[in-house]
């Protein structure tokens, strides 16, 4: 199976999933923690081209799911990238949305509306 069908079909599951359980108080989600993550590794990628800007997710969220150095976290990823496909997801809309706030940025935009999480 090619990535897209790998995350059609977890988009799909999403959509047909129950409601999600709330998060306890004084936890993190497992989607944010996984996120957090994703973006620590992303920010250390040797590709100029490919690395993120986030200076700050190594530092807010700990390495629950994949060791904290790069070559070691793609190690893992490689090992199932089905399974770590979020990785490149999120790392892909890292760098569109940055490039984009940029661009607005640059444009005069003076204020930015998040629009969910």
């Amino acid at each position: 199976m090619n990535r897209c069908a790998a995350l059609a079909l977890a988009l799909l599951a999403l959509a047909v999933a129950e409601p999600a359980a709330a998060v306890p108080p004084q936890a993190v989600s497992g989607t944010a923690q996984a996120t957090c993550e994703f973006r620590a590794i992303a920010a250390q990628h040797p590709d100029a081209r490919l690395r993120n800007a986030d200076r700050l997710a190594g530092r807010l969220c700990g390495p629950r799911l994949l060791p904290r150095e790069y070559e070691a976290a793609r190690d893992v990823i490689e090992s199932d990238p089905e399974g770590f496909a979020g990785y490149f997801y999120v790392n892909a809309r890292t760098r569109y949305i940055d490039r984009q706030l940029e661009r607005f940025a640059r444009g005069g935009v003076a204020q930015v509306v998040i629009l969910g999480a």
